[in-house]
């Protein structure tokens, strides 16, 4: 769009600067022509005004055109970049029916699989801190390991296989309902994340969900 615009704008030029010579350059060169010689250079140049303005008309026309035309790419590009930028700043600030601002669904409310919990963690912890830390989340995966920790408190552990050193670890708030549960099984836990550290994702307060 930029290099058509560029290439109008030089026809437009070149047609403003040949519809001016149409008109002023015989005019010019006739008054070094000698006396008795002007009616023969006249036919040749065009010596009189009326008989300039044909020639003075095409490039003139040629310039308002390429000019228009650039004109009208310019402004069509520029609708084309500012309505995009408006449309977002709008969904960004749209306000709810009670005149206040939406607010963007929080981590309080997220649903992710064991795996991908992991995966973030893992790319970039600092990132994944402050998303989920200390934050109710719903998890999904495979019971790798059913067991309690030091304290004696229930804990199931969410795997990817006996190779993989990596998971997410569920203190369990009680232990209701475990005794139905077996490794291999899949399952939703909703618990606080409350640390990550050696590839396992700790989380605490966890019970199952139905």
């Amino acid at each position: 769009m930029d290099l058509i615009s560029t290439l109008l704008a030089i026809i437009a030029l070149v047609g403003l600067v040949a519809a001016v010579l149409a008109l002023v350059a015989p005019g010019i060169l006739l008054g070094f022509v000698p006396a008795n010689k002007k009616k023969q250079a006249e036919r040749h140049l065009g010596g009189t005004l009326t008989s300039r303005l044909p020639a003075f008309a095409v490039f003139f026309g040629i310039f308002l055109l390429a000019g228009g035309i650039g004109s009208s790419l310019d402004s069509k590009a520029d609708d084309a970049t500012v309505a995009p930028q408006a449309k977002t700043a709008k969904s960004e600030a749209a306000p709810d029916k009670g005149g206040k601002e939406a607010a963007p669904a929080t981590p309080q409310e997220a649903s992710i699989s064991a795996r991908a919990l992991c995966n973030t963690f893992e790319e970039n912890e600092v990132a994944a801190n402050k998303r989920y830390m200390d934050k109710k989340i719903v998890v999904s995966g495979t019971i790798s390991e059913i067991s309690t920790d030091f304290t004696g408190d229930p804990e199931i552990t969410l795997g990817f296989g006996d190779f993989e050193i990596a998971g997410v670890v569920c203190e369990m708030a009680n232990d209701d309902g475990l005794e139905n549960l077996s490794k291999g099984q899949g399952i939703k836990l909703k618990g606080k994340v409350a640390g990550y550290a050696l590839g396992f994702v700790q989380m605490e307060d966890c019970k199952i969900v139905k």
